[in-house]
């Protein structure tokens, strides 16, 4: 079994570009990315020169932000990795929050026997939706699914 790969360095960078002069950074990673969290920690620390808090409680979306507490402790900034933000709810952040996206960066596999038994359990018209880590992929899964005999609807 390969590897599950994802991009995250390229949305750290960003940040960090916008949190030049904050002393206490904090950061909130999804369970999928703890392994990956010393690396994390380790380049904002270089990129902003800020001291560091890796938030280690779970996280289950934007509606989980660690901001109250982490204020806290004296952060001046949150990072959220892996969501995307709720609409009109940056007024109430406690400290200024960045969401990093965080993108798979494998392929979109979809194999004859898993079509054939979507064809067996699915109706012909179909809604897809996925998390943020693979929106980038939602039209591709539509198309092929719409080449396999599906109506598929990306909303």
């Amino acid at each position: 079994m390969s590897e599950v790969t994802f991009d995250w360095k390229s949305g750290i960078e960003e940040a960090c570009l916008k949190l030049k002069g904050k002393e206490r950074i904090g950061i909130q990673v999804p369970e999928g990315l703890k392994t990956k969290s010393h690396e994390i920690v380790t380049l904002v620390a270089k990129l902003t020169g800020a001291k560091v808090v890796l938030w280690g409680e779970p996280t289950y979306g934007a509606c989980d932000l660690a901001d109250r507490p982490l204020e806290e402790i004296g952060a001046d900034a949150l990072i959220h990795m892996g969501h995307l933000p709720m609409p009109y709810h940056s007024e109430f952040y406690a400290i200024p929050t960045f969401f990093v996206p965080v993108r798979h960066t494998g392929t979109l596999s979809l194999s004859k026997k898993a079509i054939t038994e979507l064809k067996e359990i699915l109706p012909n018209k179909i809604g897809i939706v996925t998390t943020a880590q693979h929106l980038h992929m939602i039209d591709l899964a539509g198309n092929i699914l719409d080449k396999e005999g599906f109506d598929t609807s990306v909303t």
